[in-house]
């Protein structure tokens, strides 16, 4: 099982408890380490898919993920896709490093790899 989770500490408080209580096994989460960048997590997520570590999409070759938790913000916002962000108009890269608002920069996946969940 690979799960992906993004969202600021407010978002916990949205979910029932239950939600986040997934039995998570060694070697099924892998963390993002924000020194790194956008480019970096996006070689690492196509090495585990490449390598068969991870089941792929078809239509992506993005990693398959059992679940995906992803926050929302009070401007509309869901992950760091902002309305009327360019990001929202990606098409290429599946992760993204932004900075929209005066916050240290994160990085977050395009539409790209979340269209498997819509």
């Amino acid at each position: 099982m690979l799960i992906y989770a993004i969202f600021e500490e407010i978002n916990l408080f949205v979910f029932p408890s239950n939600v986040l209580q997934v039995p998570i096994l060694p070697g099924d989460a892998y963390a993002i380490n924000n020194a790194l960048s956008a480019d970096d997590y996006e070689t690492c997520l196509k090495l585990l898919a490449h390598t068969g570590v991870v089941d792929k999409s078809s239509l992506s070759g993005f990693p398959k993920f059992d679940r995906m938790l992803i926050g929302t913000g009070p401007v509309g916002h869901v992950a760091s896709l902002f309305p009327r962000h360019p990001l929202l108009k990606e098409n290429q890269e599946w992760v993204a490093s932004v900075s929209p608002k005066p916050r240290p920069e994160r990085i977050t996946f395009t539409l790209i790899p979340c269209d498997q969940f819509f």
